[in-house]
């Protein structure tokens, strides 16, 4: 396939707003601002999820901002909630930090329909929020990367 024929297929959603996270709790973030999305993956009925139209291999990522606190430890992880998978490895940020950050991303093989979700948790003694500004609101993306995985380990 000549390279000018290889269209793009993916989709960038953030959130605008903060969001309270109880302690010892886990909840999915939820989008309301939509960057691009060239295919269906986001559906506003539904702003917790990125749903993958095709099956083929995709790179996904999130971008999660922390309001500063000084206790407690955070988590995010991106899973499947169709069959409860955790694609990206979880990473649990230090203690003591003003503010805290999670970049995950990874490359899979995904089957069409899989519900993608981004969840947090975290331990602290009180209510947390992400923090939603300009160039830290928290983000949700996925782009196709091929569809014929030759050799690829499912």
């Amino acid at each position: 396939m000549p390279l000018q024929d290889l269209q793009f297929s993916g989709a960038r959603v953030r959130s605008l707003v903060n969001q309270n996270f109880a302690p010892s709790t886990t909840l999915a973030l939820t989008y309301d601002t939509v960057d691009y999305d060239t295919d269906g993956y986001f559906n506003n009925l539904q702003p917790d999820r990125l749903t993958v139209p095709v099956p083929g291999v995709y790179g996904f990522g999130a971008e999660v901002r922390w309001a500063g606190v000084s206790s407690g430890g955070r988590i995010a992880s991106i899973i499947d909630v169709s069959n409860n998978r955790t694609h990206v490895e979880q990473w649990q940020l230090s203690n003591n930090q003003a503010a805290l950050y999670h970049n995950l991303y990874t490359e899979q093989w995904l089957e069409a329909g899989a519900p993608l979700k981004v969840h947090l948790f975290q331990s602290s003694s009180a209510t947390l929020n992400t923090f939603a500004v300009v160039h830290h609101a928290p983000a949700f993306f996925i782009r196709l990367l091929g569809v014929a995985a030759i050799g690829y380990r499912k």
